[in-house]
């Protein structure tokens, strides 16, 4: 078929690659096929974007520019399209050939045919494959290969084989192996009725063998495992065996393919061992307590930590470098290693204790695992959440958190309730200790008796040995995290200690708080419709207020002012006095209190009141509530792009001071630039400031600057004269691993620039303000900003203020914001929010919600509601419905 014959020809080289695999590459050959490509051509296009390791490939991957992917445990990719090829009388017969890892697997499960499974009758093999059940007609077979084949089946070389119906001949040869490599031949006959076109696929099976130490008798075991002979392994959905694996690296030919390539005597087998069995252990609604399924991966950007950490999770566990090697472990609770008391504890030496850390504040877990029954796509387990946590904490504090290798909902459940648990152990300390707790090591529970602190049981989680000082010799400083049998036995009460509120002063007021107001309608007793303004304010408390005083003006006389007078129990009110249609009014609020005291007006809110038809003043303002709602996502582009110049800026500038070590610098720049021309005049100056410094174990750097841009510039060109300042202020601070790759960033920008430009017709002015901050870590970035937009010119001028914040991570992202708008003489404020809620500091209600763009009152009293119209009144105070004709 013409049409595939260039896609083909792009393929037959990856073929050759399969076919050959290891066997004839050579070491130079085989890195390059395995690791040197893929990274050098990633590196070149740029716009390689990391993707998180999950147990699932959904999306079908084309071309020979593919990272290596190794499967283990039970795991569903849509797999590597590497082969299409179409034989017999009029094209009727399509072959095509997917690769599923690319290393041996244990066994192919089941097949998803345009989503829905279909079983394989192994039972029904014939020239074309295995029968895929589920259709009318013999229109769909499927050959398997595990990657422990040396030659291909003998069915390739009949009338339905790869190289028997190979079109042209030699497109496939016997020479196209594959070996070492899973793949799956597909047969598709086409058929009207039954196959009209090619189906999309899912696969699922079974990852690669492992090896198990505890299966090996010479690793202290009981077993014929051998790591030298992968004859001898077996598949395993246990997370940590497959993490073991990993740390050794899975080799073919003698070269390793994907993994750390770790010696044995650096990874202690009891420690292993010992986390292997906990994951093997029964639950009340598991036969296993932990299993995963997940793809190891070679892609650019992904680290080992990245290929670890869904496998690792999904038994609740970590990994720490100790002196003897790595050691696991995994979600259960440990036993107490040892017991000090402040005893133990150098005198004199610096002690650090927190018993809450509201920044970790954890009491509601959600997030998705990888369900088989709904096509392996990323599902909802149920949510945890913690009543008791709910109550201490004063507020809800919900993190997602996704599990990719988890394919069990009971599982996902069970760890999101242990994360959640562990969340509300929130004590933590830094001790120094006498040197013969040297012994402990990071992983390890201890407990802590203190007479000022109490009882605490501990983690280890940082250990460091101290030089000779005052306090003597090789001390050691322990870093502790709180833990305790709780986290994974849900009978344990975890004691929760409520968050400190200082108590609260008497408070005098002396103006109205949060003083609002805006257009509103009453009706005459003619039913006539009104123009009115409704005005707001905060509960007052305050009890040496009598009244509220509301003062109120045309905008453009304010000589002719009208004043209402409220109670102060109130907390609205309604004017409606001297006013007219569509003219912009001035309001402004105070208290008058007993005895007097000197008090002063809020701040003044203008309202442009109605016309007699509510719902098409309403209409109108729709369009004007769009933009200003796409001002604050526009202002944090413009952050995200000051950030973006201000790093090239610091890059370009003359070093004029610089120190550097081998493993730290600094430096301190400048740049100052004059330009003075018929055409234009210009002066700039940069200063900044660079530290960097890398820890010589971990490879973490760490880097921190400063830099300030002031620009003043006047331009003339074709008539028009534009002048121009601007300062520009930002630190910016980031930590990066041993890859390159940001662990976390911080940054904050203050910016301020001023442009007034003549024609021969107009002049304008623009005025802008933006003070933002941005933090990022781990995929989930936090943005806030204050930013202030005004324009002046051809007699209008317009004023537009932003307070903006927005989270984002895996799920997506979630805005809040609070808009103030001034244009064409309207004056606008707008809250964007998912949740808007009235508090007096001790109680809360939600007085509304938005849902589906409807309006919803979840609870309101009112006096009286009139309808547009004027013909419907529902007295609150009454108690009646009026309905008139």
């Amino acid at each position: 078929m013409p049409f595939i014959a260039p896609a083909i020809a792009a393929i037959g080289a990856a073929v050759t690659g399969i076919a050959s695999f290891v066997g004839g590459l050579g070491v130079v050959g085989q890195a390059l096929l395995g690791i040197g490509l893929n990274f050098a051509v990633n590196a070149l296009r740029g716009d390689q974007q990391q993707q998180a390791v999950t147990g699932t490939q959904l999306q079908v991957q084309y071309g020979a520019d593919r990272p290596r992917e190794i499967a283990v445990g039970l795991v569903a990719v849509a797999g590597h399209d590497v082969y299409t090829n179409t034989y017999g009388p009029s094209n009727k017969y399509m072959q095509k050939v997917f690769v599923l890892s690319d290393f041996p697997v244990t066994a192919l499960t089941r097949i998803a045919v345009n989503g829905e499974w279909r079983t394989i009758n192994w039972g029904n093999v014939e020239g074309r494959g295995a029968q895929v059940t589920g259709f009318d007609g013999d229109v769909l077979r499927i050959r398997f290969y595990d990657g422990r084949h040396t030659a291909l089946q003998a069915a390739e070389f009949g009338e339905h084989g790869l190289v028997g119906s190979s079109n042209p001949a030699g497109r496939w040869t016997a020479e196209h192996v594959g070996k070492s490599t899973a793949f799956v031949v597909i047969n598709a006959r086409f058929d009207d009725e039954e196959m009209a076109s090619l189906p999309q696929f899912l696969f699922e099976f079974q990852g690669a063998p492992l090896y198990d130490p505890r299966k090996d008798t010479t690793s202290g075991g009981a077993g014929a495992h051998r790591w030298n002979d992968v004859a001898t392994w077996e598949y395993s959905e246990n997370p940590i065996v497959q993490a073991y694996n990993y740390e050794r690296g899975f080799f073919a030919n003698g070269q390793l393919l994907v993994g750390k390539g770790v010696p044995e005597i650096d990874l202690p087998a009891a420690p292993w061992m010992s986390a292997a069995n906990v994951c093997d252990e029964s639950t009340p609604t598991r036969a296993f307590r932990y299993r995963a399924g997940a793809l190891f991966s070679t892609s650019d950007g992904v680290t080992h930590s990245d290929n670890l950490a869904p496998v690792l999770e999904a038994c609740s566990g970590g990994l720490f470098y100790l002196v003897d090697g790595d050691h696991p472990i995994v979600g259960a609770n440990q036993p107490v290693v040892a017991t000090l008391t402040d005893d133990d504890i150098i005198v004199g030496s610096p002690r650090q204790f927190r018993a809450k850390r509201r920044s970790d504040l954890v009491n509601t877990v959600f997030g998705t695992y990888n369900s088989p029954d709904d096509l392996w796509a990323a599902t909802s387990y149920d949510p945890r959440s913690s009543a008791e946590a709910l109550a201490a904490d004063r507020e809800r504090h919900a993190k997602a958190l996704n599990f990719g290798a988890v394919f069990l909902a009971s599982q996902a459940s069970d760890l999101a309730e242990a994360a959640l648990r562990r969340a509300r152990y929130q004590a933590s300390e830094t001790i120094i200790v006498r040197p013969r707790w040297i012994v402990l090591e990071p992983g390890d529970w201890i407990s802590l008796a203190s007479a000022r602190y109490g009882t605490r049981t501990y983690q280890v989680v940082g250990r460091s040995l101290g030089a000779l000082n005052a306090n003597g010799a090789r001390n050691v400083t322990l870093t502790l995290d709180e833990v305790g049998n709780g986290i994974y036995d849900s009978s344990i009460v975890i004691p929760e200690r409520p968050v400190r509120i200082a108590p609260a002063f008497p408070v005098r007021l002396s103006t109205l708080q949060g003083f609002l107001a805006y257009a509103s309608q009453v009706t005459s007793e003619s039913g006539r419709a009104l123009p009115a303004i409704t005005v707001q304010w905060d509960l007052i408390d305050d009890v040496t207020v009598d009244s509220v005083l509301i003062e109120y003006w045309k905008s453009d006389d304010p000589t002719r002012r009208i004043q209402a007078n409220f109670e102060r129990a109130s907390v609205t009110g309604v004017v409606a006095e001297g006013l007219v249609p569509r003219t912009s009014y001035t309001l402004q609020g105070t208290v008058v209190t007993n005895p007097p005291r000197n008090t002063f007006f809020s701040a003044p809110q203008i309202v442009t009141t109605l016309t007699e038809d509510l719902a098409a003043e309403l209409a109108d303002l729709q369009e004007d509530i769009q933009e200003i709602l796409r001002f604050g996502p526009e202002s944090l582009g413009k952050l995200e792009e000051l950030l973006e110049g201000l790093a090239a800026t610091i890059a370009t500038t003359n070093v004029v001071q610089h120190s550097e070590a081998e493993s730290a610098s600094a430096a301190i720049i400048e740049e100052r630039t004059t330009r003075a021309t018929e055409t234009e005049a210009l002066a700039r100056r940069t200063d900044g400031v660079v530290a960097t410094l890398t820890d010589v174990e971990t490879k973490v750097t760490g880097t921190a600057q400063a830099v300030t841009t002031l620009e003043g510039r006047v331009t003339s060109a074709e008539g028009t004269v534009t002048a121009a300042a601007s300062a520009v202020t930002a630190a910016t601070a980031r930590i990066d691993n041993a890859e390159g790759v940001a662990l976390g960033a911080a940054s904050a920008v203050n910016s301020l620039s001023a442009t007034v430009t003549q024609n021969t017709s107009s002049i304008t002015a623009q005025a802008a303000l933006i003070n933002g901050v941005q933090a990022t870590v781990d995929g989930v970035s936090a943005n806030g900003l204050f930013s202030v937009d005004a324009i002046a010119g051809d007699g209008i001028g317009s004023v537009r203020m932003a307070l903006f914040a927005r989270v984002n991570d895996s799920v997506g992202y979630v805005d809040s914001g609070l808009y103030i708008d001034v244009t064409g003489g309207v004056g606008t404020v707008l809250i964007q929010a998912n949740r808007f809620i009235v508090t007096d500091g001790s109680a809360s209600t939600y007085p509304f919600v938005i849902q589906g763009g409807v309006v919803k009152l979840a609870i309101a009293r009112f006096q009286q509601l009139v309808s547009d119209n004027g013909k419907m009144v529902i007295d609150g105070s009454g108690g009646t419905i009026s309905i008139y004709d």
